[in-house]
């Protein structure tokens, strides 16, 4: 699904990521932790191309990223469809209602018929165990309920991978333990996901495996509370 290979992305004279080499099954859940400006997040945004790296190659959901590929190219919208990502910052159009923030996307970048994006998006927003805020604006939902619109307009892209940036970093426990409840719900489905977080209890619950990502090297270890079929949350 994902081969990450000699990747390397400096910023001015800073070598952010240093040949970064790993690679991700499908259905595997990655948590990816590490001090603050070792790299996590760049490499994140590595992997949809939001931030192409300067050497290296990165093979994901059937496309090839590589340094020189052009941003506006027709086929980063394809990638970003595949490879969907939820910010630590949301995005969340505040003039748009909840329905609409979901089905921008559809209607708009894959041209789908707007009753069929409805009622995906409807059939998500059920799922996500938020049916009844389809007409709710960003500013009348709590910060998980924000986090769970967030998911589901990344789901509604219909990605073969799913990245998270620090999805429960700004969560009180109650709101933490619903994200994290969706993000195990989609773990189970088969859903490949990098996760960076700096939420210990989440990579060992949750993840397969753990990345650090320190002074732009990664190294791994296995959750010693995993189980094949991952632990409650």
């Amino acid at each position: 699904m994902i081969q990450i290979r000699d990747v390397h992305k400096r910023y001015g004279n800073r070598d952010v990521l240093r040949g970064i080499d790993a690679d991700v099954a499908a259905g595997e859940v990655i948590a990816i932790i590490g001090p603050s400006g070792g790299g996590k997040s760049t490499l994140l945004r590595c992997l949809n191309y939001l931030a192409p790296c300067d050497h290296g190659s990165i093979e994901i959901a059937g496309f090839t990223l590589r340094p020189g590929l052009d941003p506006a190219a027709p086929m980063m919208r394809e990638l970003r469809a595949a490879v969907g990502m939820v910010f630590q910052d949301l995005h969340l159009f505040p003039h748009l209602s909840v329905l609409d923030n979901i089905t921008v996307a559809p209607r708009v970048v894959h041209k789908r018929p707007a009753a069929q994006a409805r009622r995906e998006a409807q059939d998500l927003l059920a799922r996500l165990g938020l049916g009844d805020r389809a007409d709710s604006y960003p500013s009348q939902l709590s910060g998980g309920q924000k986090q769970r619109v967030a998911i589901a307009r990344a789901l509604a892209q219909k990605p073969r991978v799913l990245l998270f940036d620090e999805p429960t970093s700004a969560l009180d426990p109650a709101l933490r333990n619903d994200v994290l409840e969706v993000m195990r719900l989609l773990a189970r489905d088969g859903m490949t996901m990098l996760i960076v977080t700096h939420d210990i209890a989440l990579s060992t619950v949750l993840a397969d495996r753990i990345w650090t990502v320190e002074e732009g090297a990664l190294t791994e270890t296995v959750p010693q509370a995993q189980t094949p079929s991952r632990c409650a949350i």
